[in-house]
Formats: C-alpha cells, sequence, structure tokens
C-alpha cells in the first residue's frame, strides 16, 4: 500500500510539473507573439493538471487576441467560477473576457449576463462597466446605460461614453451588428 501511494504522489508531482513547464511555455510564447502555440501549451497544461485554473484563463485569453471567440467561451465554461479557491482576479477576468468574447458573437443576452455577475462581483471594475455600457448602449437602453457611466466618471474612465447621455436616444448606432445578433436569437 505504502508503494502505491508513493508511486501516486510521485506521479501527481510529475504531473504537476510538466504542466507547469507547459504553462510557462506558454507565457513565454505569448509573449513572443506566437499565440497559437501558446493557446495549445496552455490547454494542454490545464488538462493535465485541472489544478491550474489560470492556464485556462491565459488559452482564453490567447484564443480571444486571435478573434476565435467560440474557443474563448469553451475554455472559460471550463472554469468553476462559483469555486471557493478560485482567485478574485481570475474569476474577474474570466467574466469579462466571456462577457467580451459572447458581445463579439452577437449573443447580447450571455453578454449581459456575464457583465452583470461581473459587476455583482466587482462594481468597480472600470473595464467591465465600460463594456457592459457599451453593449446597453448598443441595444438603446440608455436608461440602463446611466448608472454605468455615472459609476465610470466617478472611477476616471467614461471616456467617449458621455456622448451617449448627449444623444436624443442615448443609442449608439451599430446596424449590422445588431442583424448580426439578431441571427443568434
Amino acid at each position: 500500500l505504502a508503494i502505491i501511494l508513493v508511486v501516486w504522489v510521485g506521479t501527481k508531482m510529475l504531473q504537476h510539473w510538466r504542466a507547469r513547464q507547459l504553462f510557462d511555455d506558454a507565457m513565454q510564447q505569448g509573449s513572443l507573439g506566437l499565440l497559437e502555440k501558446a493557446e495549445k501549451n496552455a490547454w494542454k497544461a490545464w488538462q493535465i493538471d485541472p489544478s491550474l485554473p489560470e492556464a485556462l484563463g491565459v488559452a482564453a485569453q490567447f484564443a480571444a487576441q486571435q478573434n476565435r471567440y467560440a474557443e474563448t467561451i469553451q475554455y472559460l465554461d471550463n472554469l468553476d467560477l462559483n469555486d471557493p479557491l478560485l482567485s478574485q482576479e481570475l474569476k474577474e477576468m474570466a467574466l469579462h473576457l466571456r462577457g467580451d468574447a459572447h458581445q463579439s458573437l452577437g449573443a447580447i443576452s450571455n453578454s449581459e449576463r456575464d457583465y452583470r455577475s461581473l459587476l455583482a462581483l466587482n462594481p468597480n471594475h472600470a473595464a467591465g462597466s465600460l463594456s457592459f455600457a457599451k453593449l446597453l448602449g448598443t441595444c438603446g437602453r440608455r436608461d440602463e446605460t446611466i448608472p454605468l457611466i455615472l459609476r465610470l466618471v466617478k472611477l476616471g474612465a467614461a471616456g467617449d461614453l458621455l456622448m451617449l447621455l448627449a444623444r436624443e436616444s442615448g443609442a449608439i448606432q451599430n446596424e449590422a451588428y445588431l442583424k448580426r445578433a439578431t441571427k443568434q436569437l
């Protein structure tokens, strides 16, 4: 029994070491612009050692940088965002990135769900508030956009969204995006 335990522990340690190597390689490859290779290595790292959830986050980021939003979502869907051991930073990044990916694919309701979850987790997440305000503005939901814009003003990150408040319709004009999103319904 002791031998089996030693072999099992040794195997787990070797798997963790190999996953860590792949993850480190992915980070280096990503910094060199080798995004596809970096993404694959980060994904492999997580497959070898699921106790390395940051590898999923990195794989998702690299997929998003390649405009591969369906894959971005698939990676992030493997994260258990209710896991208390998952860092706040990783949860926020995952919700924001997944919201952006859904938005890019025209899945407005999924994007809204992710942004709302993100802002429930961290109401002062400036980038998430900005993304959500733009989504609501594109949908012409001015009344819902105003509190987000005001929060962004307080955070010093409102940028050109203040123009939404000045427009009579309060909408961002993006007819092509809305037509694509309608096809997702």
